[in-house]
């Protein structure tokens, strides 16, 4: 059965949302918070995540907003979203455009309790059928369709060779963990067959090389004798 990661400040709302579904059999998970979401997302793996957009990380300053938003679609990566938007749409909706144009939908307050439930069940429907059709990956400003092998840094693009974009792949889906080579090796081979342990290492640095011109910083740290890693912001 599926489960669902649900971002909720509102206890009465989240209760009914959980319940709903609870009584059609899924599991859900639920944080008050994108903080809590944060590392709750890190124990629990989700296949679909509510997100209600009046969130106390959204309401601050546009840049720490901004950053709340980056980090939050870095950490949903491509499983399916669905929005909860605000009654009146006022800044703090503003400020996450990036997440509404990622959203597989949404729903506006005030909104009946089963009309939610069914476009939860409609797009989790859906979810076989594109198992093997995600494109976009995303990790702070990167974005990156793997695709077409182009990787984007606000605004600029890059064009990726097959092994680069398998690697940045993987980077992108650890969300800033450390990934061994060997791991690194196992989960690539799918994408780049002929790729062996004495090259990933040319092949990191030229990935290295290129998310830094796009973006004037190192996004990938070596972690000597361990492996790779994305960093933080």
């Amino acid at each position: 059965m599926y489960t669902i990661g649900i971002i909720e400040q509102d206890k009465a709302l989240g209760d009914a949302m959980e319940q709903v579904l609870d009584e059609k059999g899924y599991f859900t998970v639920r944080a008050d918070s994108l903080t809590d979401a944060g590392e709750l997302f890190q124990q629990v793996i989700v296949d679909m995540v509510v997100l209600d957009l009046e969130q106390k990380e959204f309401a601050g300053k546009e840049d720490v907003a901004a950053i709340w938003e980056n980090t939050f679609l870095a950490l949903v990566q491509a499983k399916p979203l669905l929005l909860i938007r605000p009654e009146k749409t006022g800044s703090v909706f503003e400020r996450c455009k990036k997440c509404i144009e990622r959203a597989d939908d949404y729903i506006r307050k005030p909104f009946d309790i089963q009309e939610f439930r069914i476009r939860v069940e409609v797009r989790l429907s859906k979810i076989p059928a594109e198992k093997e059709k995600v494109r976009f990956f995303y990790y702070e400003e990167i974005k990156l369709d793997i695709e077409k092998r182009l990787a984007t840094i606000g605004g600029q693009t890059t064009k990726l060779t097959r092994t680069e974009a398998a690697i940045l792949k993987c980077l992108i889906q650890r969300n800033g963990r450390t990934v061994t080579k060997t791991t690194l090796l196992d989960e690539i081979a799918e994408d780049t067959p002929d790729c062996v342990e004495n090259s990933i290492k040319v092949h990191a640095s030229n990935l290295r090389r290129k998310l830094r011109e796009l973006s004037g910083r190192d996004y990938i740290e070596t972690r000597k004798g361990v492996g790779l890693r994305l960093r933080k912001q």
